[in-house]
């Protein structure tokens, strides 16, 4: 699969993500310079997928938020065609609140149910693993009106 660099994520979890909504690969970006490719291309379009509690949010505090979802906001740069996928603090616990909302049982995917057994995995996650998080994923993306909304967002903004 062909990196799409139009898609930033931030960590091995954001990337997963992203991989899952967007069904594209997108550009990984450790930590805190994930703002370097949005202040680098000012012109092209872009989405980030960020966590709230890195350094580099700092650029995307000033974006305006156009869906605030509790644990995941969108937001949009107010002259750019720049957006970020906003997890609140960050993705591991945006996931927890979406698989407690959704009913679903992080077991049933071989998966630890305790905070910091499922923050393990997803910091870095085995072959095995990340299979057991795709699975859960998509299973989310299919249970939860506020993945399709956001996977509609990025479909209208980013067809290709």
């Amino acid at each position: 699969m062909k990196v799409n660099s139009s898609l930033i994520a931030e960590c091995n979890i954001d990337t997963l993500f992203a991989r899952i909504i967007t069904k594209s690969l997108p550009l990984h970006v450790q930590g805190s310079v994930v703002q370097k490719p949005f202040m680098e291309n000012p012109n092209k379009k872009l989405i980030g997928f960020i966590d709230r509690d890195k350094k580099g949010f700092e650029y995307f505090k000033d974006f305006e938020l156009t869906n605030d979802f509790g644990c995941i906001q969108i937001r949009k740069h107010s002259t750019r065609a720049h957006f970020a996928i906003i997890a609140v603090p960050a993705m591991e616990t945006a996931i927890q609140t979406l698989i407690h909302e959704n009913n679903l049982d992080v077991a049933n995917y071989s998966l630890p149910r305790e905070i910091q057994g499922f923050i393990r995995i997803c910091k870095s996650p085995s072959p095995k693993n990340e299979a057991n998080l795709k699975t859960l994923f998509n299973n989310l993306l299919q249970k939860d009106d506020r993945l399709k909304q956001i996977r509609a967002m990025i479909v209208e903004h980013f067809p290709d």
